[in-house]
């Protein structure tokens, strides 16, 4: 259960924060910019969606445990 959660948490971040940290903190031209951004969300969000996949078989096999 802990181990979803923390997926969840990675995942939003590299879907939120990482795209733009990268950004600014290397010297890329605008395209390359662009497509980091891109990347990242989705990266971001295709870990945050089987997270939630995993989350939600784990709930509905919660009473076989």
């Amino acid at each position: 259960m802990t181990s979803i959660i923390i997926r969840i948490i990675f995942g939003l971040f590299v879907w939120l924060v990482f795209g733009q940290i990268l950004s600014k903190q290397l010297k890329f031209k605008r395209n390359t910019k662009t497509f980091i951004n891109i990347t990242c969300k989705i990266i971001g969000i295709a870990v945050v969606v089987f997270s939630i996949i995993d989350l939600v078989e784990y709930l509905l096999h919660f009473n076989e445990l």
